[in-house]
């Protein structure tokens, strides 16, 4: 996953760096890019320069338009040796405000599982002195010193930290970005699905108020917004 606001890099992957070393399998990693990590495994083997073994592939992908925003998702099956099928990233995109909202699914599998969700910022993201709010859920930046953002932890359980990682935008050449890690540790789950990661973001003088919930396999998106309440809900992708 990669993204822009307003034609600027937001998220990025951390590059290329170089085709040869120790260096080009850190880059080629699975924290080194935008997602999520079951036990500290990466979702495909890495043998040398050019060379892979087990991979995940694509089991499905889609989307769904509601009144308040748009929904897309797409599944992978890159840690079934971890008895874990499919991963699925779900993602909800809304104008009113500028809301981007995140969640990562896990389903079927057997044991008690660490999870790990990895965030690039772009160097240009203006992330000065970073300060966690509200039992370190939350915090704000500025965004190419023009936009406002509010990033919110969507779970209970989840820890949020910040690393400073490194971004190769050419051979041989490495700037310095920062990396926030959402990390969550959950039991086998009781039911078809358990959540691995959540979090939201939204730009704007205000972090918008956000609450969710799954009933009967369905998604619950509300916030509320400018004085207005917004809801949306999608049918978990199975």
């Amino acid at each position: 996953m990669c993204s822009s606001d307003v034609k600027k890099p937001l998220f990025i992957n951390s590059g290329t760096h170089s085709y040869t070393g120790e260096k080009r399998q850190h880059f080629r990693s699975s924290k080194s890019h935008n997602v999520l990590t079951l036990n500290d495994y990466d979702c495909a083997d890495t043998w040398n320069s050019f060379r892979m073994g087990r991979r995940g592939h694509i089991i499905q992908k889609g989307d769904l338009s509601s009144a308040s925003g748009q929904w897309v998702w797409a599944s992978h099956n890159g840690y079934r040796f971890l008895g874990c099928p499919s991963v699925t990233r779900l993602w909800f995109i809304s104008e009113s405000p500028h809301l981007w909202v995140s969640f990562h699914w896990i389903s079927h599998f057997q044991e008690d599982h660490h999870f790990k969700e990895y965030l690039h910022f772009s160097p240009e993201t203006q992330l000065p002195n970073l300060t966690l709010k509200e039992n370190n859920k939350r915090f704000s930046f500025e965004h190419d010193l023009a936009f406002q953002c509010h990033f919110q932890s969507l779970l209970e359980n989840q820890c949020l930290e910040f690393q400073t990682t490194s971004f190769a935008p050419s051979f041989y050449c490495e700037l310095p970005k920062t990396t926030a890690i959402l990390t969550r540790t959950a039991s086998k789950p009781p039911l078809h699905h358990q959540i691995a990661t959540a979090w939201a973001l939204n730009v704007g003088k205000d972090s918008v108020k956000m609450s969710w919930a799954v009933i009967n396999n369905k998604l619950k998106l509300s916030w509320v917004f400018d004085g207005k309440t917004f809801n949306s809900e999608i049918t978990i992708p199975s």
